[in-house]
Order: C-alpha cells, then sequence, then structure tokens
C-alpha cells in the first residue's frame, strides 16, 4: 500500500459523534456513507489508472 489512509479531525469527530448518537451507520446523512463513496472512488480511480497505462514486459 503506497498511501496511508488518513482521517481529518473533522470526520473524524463527525464519525465519532455518529457512532455515540446510536444511529444507523449507513444512510443519506451518515458520515460513513460519505467515507464509503469515498473509498470506493479512490479504489475505482485507482484501477482506471493502472488499466489505462501501457503494458511493459
Amino acid at each position: 500500500m503506497k498511501d496511508k489512509l488518513t482521517l481529518g479531525s473533522e470526520l473524524e469527530a463527525k464519525l465519532r459523534e455518529h457512532l455515540k448518537s446510536k444511529k444507523p451507520l449507513f444512510g443519506e446523512e451518515s458520515p460513513f456513507s460519505d467515507l464509503l463513496q469515498k473509498m470506493v472512488n479512490t479504489m475505482l480511480e485507482g484501477e482506471m489508472d493502472d488499466h489505462s497505462k501501457p503494458d511493459t514486459v
């Protein structure tokens, strides 16, 4: 793994607050949904970057 995933202090505070509220983990207003969306998009971008590179033998 090249880069270590780090959370900003604002996102970390939102996640912690949401966990303590005992609301559902995923939903329209859940910070976990935003985090999951960002993770999936980052992985897809990595896949696209990898596939767009010329093959080297």
